[in-house]
């Protein structure tokens, strides 16, 4: 969880000056900051200090990582003054993560830059102001006051929180790609890469190349290749249209479901990937042959 929230603070500015990590109790676990003088990061030495102590010019309510510790929200953006124990004064743009387990935030990460003449503009023109990356749709999008659509919310939130593959079916517009979008925005891949491939726009014949990537010479005009398994390494793979699929390439794509292993077109080096299945059938389109090979392939991926 550390890490995943440390990946977010540290992308929503494309440069900081300040970094510091706090547990629940508002202790300082650590704290690097951009020192002009000596023109790179020092530590402040200031760990296993309480943040007021810190930053004795804040209070319990002044203190964005204290107000973020307590209500377990992100707080962007955040004009802030300080003066710290030493008595300097900074003035700086901060954001706040929380480190949240099992529902309680147990710490907090806080990036920060400089207001000052030279950086300040360069710095809040780099913000990164969109809760989630790459413009993906999220459950926000999503607005309805149907019941039944607010079922589907729940269970998109439920499954989000999971590595389990998914299967979504409906027929064609009726927002297919959008859940999709949404499970990979609410779950804890949403910082990795979300990739989409429409099974039927790809001729049967570049199918396995462009799933498992290519080694150079493995055909004429060969050359190496990622395939899609790795580059949404870590993050979601969107398979829409998957009943148009060829069959021999549904097994291939289980079996490196199952053994979380590929190899490149051509390869005998196997390569490990992490990536999370999510794949989409019109139902309206769909032939009873191809609804029993995905019967079983779901069966399949639940017993694994």
């Amino acid at each position: 969880m550390l890490k995943e929230c440390l990946e977010r603070a540290l992308k929503f500015y494309n440069s900081f000056d300040c970094l510091i990590i706090v547990n629940k109790n508002g202790i300082v676990e650590y704290s690097t900051m951009y020192s002009s003088d000596k023109n790179f990061f020092i530590n402040e030495e200031v760990s296993g200090m309480h943040i007021l102590d810190v930053y004795p010019s804040l209070t319990e309510e002044t203190s964005s990582i204290l107000r973020t510790l307590r209500t377990g929200k992100e707080n962007l953006n955040e004009r802030q003054t300080a003066t710290n124990f030493r008595g300097k004064s900074f003035e700086f743009l901060n954001s706040d993560f929380p480190i949240i387990v099992n529902g309680e935030t147990i710490g907090v990460v806080e990036v920060s830059v400089y207001l000052d003449n030279n950086k300040s503009v360069k710095k809040i023109e780099s913000t990164n102001k969109s809760k989630y990356p790459h413009n993906l749709f999220s459950l926000d999008d999503i607005v309805t006051k149907d019941k039944y659509f607010m079922s589907l919310k729940e269970k998109i939130s439920m499954i989000s929180k999971t590595d389990s593959s998914v299967l979504i079916y409906g027929e064609t517009g009726t927002g297919k790609d959008m859940v999709a979008q949404s499970i990979h925005s609410h779950s804890n891949r949403w910082l990795k890469p979300f990739v989409s491939q429409n099974c039927a726009a790809i001729p049967s014949t570049l199918l396995e190349s462009t799933f498992f990537g290519t080694i150079k010479g493995a055909y004429t005009g060969a050359e190496n290749r990622l395939g899609l398994f790795e580059v949404a390494d870590g993050g979601t793979l969107f398979l829409d249209e998957i009943n148009s699929m060829d069959i021999g390439l549904q097994a291939k794509i289980l079996k490196a479901i199952e053994e979380k292993r590929i190899k490149r077109v051509g390869g005998t080096e196997e390569i490990v990937t992490n990536v999370r299945i999510v794949s989409a059938i019109n139902i309206m389109e769909i032939s009873f042959i191809h609804a029993i090979i995905i019967l079983i392939f779901i069966k399949i991926i639940q017993n694994l």
